[in-house]
């Protein structure tokens, strides 16, 4: 695990947390990334691990990961795989993207969304949406 998020209700914790952190690192060998650090509000949300984390709602994937699943399905498009492979490939990044995290997150629309979701982006029409 490299990743980490920590929150406090203050700037004092939050920068003492840090301090603990870092000296724990550093009696490891090892250290933080500069340019990966975000200090600051987090009351509209932040993009952690492929989730778009907002206080109060469900988890959601993040546009950066909307993106990635696009690119992917576009490889796959242009590389001539039909349609059920396209779904295929959907439907298991949405097994990664529910993958244990029971009711953290929305499934609002199930595969069905995110696999219209990547034909609008790849302006495919006329097709019929494999059935489960």
């Amino acid at each position: 695990m490299d990743d980490m998020v920590i929150l406090s209700k203050t700037r004092w914790h939050l920068r003492s947390a840090i301090r603990i952190l870092i000296k724990k690192i550093q009696s490891l060998g090892l250290g933080l990334h500069k340019q990966k650090r975000f200090v600051g509000r987090i009351n509209k949300g932040f993009d952690f691990l492929g989730y778009q984390i907002q206080p109060g709602r469900k988890l959601r994937p993040s546009p950066e990961s909307l993106k990635r699943l696009v690119i992917r399905a576009r490889r796959l498009y242009v590389h001539g795989v039909g349609i059920n492979r396209l779904w295929q490939y959907v439907s298991r990044w949405s097994g990664w993207l529910w993958g244990g995290l029971d009711r953290m997150i929305s499934i609002k629309g199930g595969v069905k969304s995110y696999f219209v979701f990547v034909l609008k982006q790849l302006k495919i029409s006329g097709i019929c949406i494999p059935q489960v």
